[in-house]
């Protein structure tokens, strides 16, 4: 299970994030992302505890969708097993991670 929660700058998300969750961690977020004030949001992974690989189609979604909202989308805590995972799919160049990337 993951959990979704609000912060200053966007959301941040712990637990679980798997093939399971995805769908209503999706719809969450598409719709924190809406939401917030500003032109940027920032996603915070670092109190994911485990994660698989439909997480990439998720971070995509969500940068269409900030796109969409003319919101510029950043990601931060990616563990770096994670991380590798992204850059194996050649998505490192896509996928904005931030300086608070996990390890």
């Amino acid at each position: 299970m993951v959990n979704i929660d609000k912060t200053d700058v966007g959301f941040s998300l712990s637990g679980v994030l798997s093939v399971a969750s995805t769908k209503d961690v999706l719809c969450s977020g598409n719709d924190m992302i809406r939401r917030k004030e500003g032109e940027s949001v920032t996603i915070d992974f670092s109190l994911i505890t485990s994660i698989d690989s439909t997480a990439i189609s998720l971070m995509l979604e969500w940068l269409r969708v900030g796109e969409a909202n003319g919101k510029t989308i950043n990601f931060k805590g990616i563990s770096s097993s994670f991380e590798s995972l992204i850059e194996v799919y050649g998505l490192a160049k896509v996928l904005p991670l931030g300086d608070g990337r996990g390890g």
